[in-house]
């Protein structure tokens, strides 16, 4: 069975991949500005449904702005590379199947961070039948 922490850190292992040394989860999200690239990942309530439980999950691929404005060219880099590497068509989890893809992603300013980030919108679907 896997539950909405074990999305949470099956995206973060894959979000490791993307050569990104911050990597948050919800919870352990710093507060104030942004000093160096980092991803924090926040993940929905699983929904049960006949076949596949799903949940949509939040990756936030922050960059921090340089001289008051964003490093476009850098997050136009990690957006390619996230879209490439994150989504299996199929893995296990504890003997559970999954399987999630990158449902849409675009650039966003926090001007309160000072930084511009990827928002990467994640759809997390769980096998919901039992052997």
């Amino acid at each position: 069975m896997i539950v909405s922490a074990d999305i949470a850190s099956i995206l973060i292992r894959d979000a490791h991949t993307l050569g990104i040394s911050e990597v948050y989860g919800a919870g352990s999200i710093p507060d104030g500005p942004v000093t160096a690239e980092r991803v924090s990942v926040t993940v929905q309530p699983l929904k049960a449904d006949t076949y596949w439980s799903s949940a949509e999950a939040d990756l936030a691929i922050s960059v921090p702005d340089a001289a008051g404005a964003a490093a476009a060219e850098r997050l136009g880099q990690l957006e390619r590379a996230a879209r490439a590497a994150l989504g299996t068509p199929y893995a296990l989890y504890d003997g559970t199947p999954y399987r999630y893809a990158v449902a849409s992603s675009g650039m966003e300013a926090d001007t309160g961070r000072q930084c511009h980030f990827i928002h990467i919108k994640i759809i997390f679907k769980v096998l919901n039948v039992k052997n």
